[in-house]
């Protein structure tokens, strides 16, 4: 599945924001990378603690801060 998520500031600081929500579910963050797509967007991987889902999360500057994608799916696909 996917989620759209808008916020206030930079891909950097708007990924840090998340990271904390994502950990509490029980993902698990990569580390940053730069992505294809605007200049300072930016992709993190994820996996969830039990090995079951993996994903990304791909956050861009937007008109007011940064849009921030979140993809997951079973992992293995």
């Amino acid at each position: 599945g996917t989620a759209l998520l808008d916020g206030p500031g930079s891909p950097a600081d708007f990924a840090a924001r998340l990271r904390p929500a994502l950990e509490a579910v029980g993902l698990r963050a990569g580390t940053a990378r730069p992505a294809e797509g605007p200049r300072g967007a930016l992709q993190v991987p994820l996996r969830h603690r039990s090995g079951a889902l993996a994903g990304a999360l791909r956050v861009a500057p937007a008109e007011a801060g940064s849009r921030a994608l979140l993809s997951l799916h079973p992992a293995g696909r």
